[in-house]
């Protein structure tokens, strides 16, 4: 069964001219048309210290596990909240395109962000599906990407955005950080 299905034509368009530039997110973390914040388990930036603590064999599964369900409960807020859809970039150099997809039903779209993090403590190659996650959220004007070391991206358009995220966040035992 499918998981995506592409929105219409007019609705690619709109939505191109809603996310532009959207294929650079994620590469850097500075942009002129976003604003951005780090969506993660730490109340802070870590410490050189504190990172090579926090990662890998030396966090127990159970803390791995209670890091992942905090991501779970966030992505089903998001469903609940707002329209979630997908993106893939396609094409190359002038010719490259952005295709927005819609998910299939609320379970395709909890199953496709499913954290890519394993539960023992380190990242899986690509995880469920492939490879990290990236949606937009369209009624929010934001964009939210999967990251490394349990520290996902949001980039955002307007401080109500941020406002909202924030209590999202703090709902799920997540921090923004700037």
């Amino acid at each position: 069964m499918r998981k995506f299905v592409n929105v219409n034509k007019n609705r690619q368009q709109a939505l191109s001219k809603k996310f532009p530039d959207i294929e650079n997110l994620g590469c850097d973390d500075q942009t002129e048309k976003y604003e951005f914040v780090a969506i993660t388990v730490f109340d802070h930036w870590l410490t050189r210290d504190e990172a090579e603590k926090s990662f890998g064999s030396q966090i127990s599964k159970e803390d791995q596990e209670k890091r992942n369900s905090s991501f779970m409960r966030f992505r089903e807020l998001l469903f609940n909240e707002t329209e979630v859809l997908t993106y893939r970039c396609k094409g190359k150099g002038r010719n490259e395109f952005v295709s927005f997809k819609a998910f299939t039903s609320i379970n395709a779209g909890l199953e496709y962000t499913y954290p890519t993090i394993s539960n023992v403590g380190f990242h899986k190659a690509g995880g469920p599906h492939g490879r990290f996650f990236q949606v937009v959220l369209p009624s929010i004007d934001a964009v939210y990407l999967e990251n490394y070391d349990d520290t996902n991206l949001l980039y955002y358009k307007n401080k109500s955005t941020l406002e909202v995220i924030e209590k999202l966040t703090e709902a799920c035992g997540l921090f923004c950080l700037k």
